[in-house]
């Protein structure tokens, strides 16, 4: 959601869903979903886009291992503790966030970092 002050749901209320519309009763107003992600809005970001804050087990020298239960969609990058030190990860472009759009229930996922910049 960002940091905006401004409820960027009233348009998603407006020009709601055919689902949406179809449930007035879970979703009452623009400003009640607003209210409710915002309270729980830490549930949903994984360690807030600090960069020290979640750090890897080590494996051996040139592996690293972490488990973690998050809900997709997700975007994450690996660094080694700051920002000036960003992984750039196999398959993914350089500098670009890593994302997760649908994942399965205890899935496995294993990424290579070619460099570090």
């Amino acid at each position: 959601m960002g940091t905006s002050e401004e409820n960027p749901f009233k348009d998603y209320i407006k020009n709601g869903t055919v689902a949406l519309k179809a449930y007035p009763y879970r979703v009452m107003s623009a400003d009640s979903l607003f209210a409710m992600v915002n309270s729980k809005k830490s549930e949903f970001e994984l360690g807030g886009w600090s960069p020290s804050k979640i750090k890897m087990n080590k494996k051996n020298d040139f592996e690293r291992t972490i488990t973690l239960k998050i809900r997709t969609p997700a975007s994450f990058k690996f660094t080694k503790g700051n920002w000036e030190s960003q992984a750039e990860v196999s398959g993914i472009e350089k500098g670009n966030n890593i994302s997760l759009e649908v994942l399965k229930p205890h899935a496995k996922i294993k990424y290579q970092i070619k460099s570090w910049f």
